[in-house]
């Protein structure tokens, strides 16, 4: 499937260089999901970054399925940066979704502090606490041994905030 995907592309984009119509968003969006399904990051973020120069803007859901990406792959300091600067750089905000995998990118690497740091700024960007953001931080938490006391502290904050647990 990857090979068959990645021909289709190819024959698009060349389709595209010889005159055709800009791809759209749509088109470029499958090609984003398809790589963040794949973890492939480095994909992602080339195709992202080629998407405004191609004539064709990113909306929320390349910039997320890029995050994904990044995700998938554990590659925090690449899903942090695309958390910073993706207002600047493409006009799109960053949403829960882009949040939620820059916390599980830092949770793959070992980075929970940073998940912590991420989920702080959430919720003071994104207007306040969702179950998703906590479950993301508390995915990232307790993939780093010996944090249980953290992930402790993170159910309490949740309690706190008035999020039930989905436990079961």
């Amino acid at each position: 499937l990857d090979a068959d995907a990645a021909r289709l592309w190819g024959r698009l984009q060349q389709q595209q260089r010889e005159g055709g119509a800009p791809l759209g968003v749509r088109a470029y969006n499958a090609r984003l999901y398809e790589r963040a399904t794949a973890g492939d990051w480095r994909s992602a973020l080339q195709l992202l970054d080629a998407m405004g120069p191609d004539g064709t803007p990113p909306d929320a859901s390349s910039v997320s399925h890029t995050a994904r990406a990044c995700g998938r792959a554990g590659a925090w300091e690449e899903a942090t940066s695309l958390l910073r600067r993706a207002s600047d750089a493409y006009g799109v905000p960053p949403d829960e979704r882009v949040h939620c995998s820059a916390m599980q990118a830092c949770g793959k690497a070992g980075e929970w502090q940073e998940a912590l740091r991420i989920l702080d700024e959430a919720e003071a960007t994104l207007g306040g606490p969702s179950l998703k953001l906590y479950g993301a931080a508390m995915g990232a938490v307790s993939s780093a041994e010996g944090q249980w006391a953290e992930c402790l502290r993170l159910l309490e904050r949740m309690q706190t905030a008035g999020i039930e647990a989905d436990i079961g």
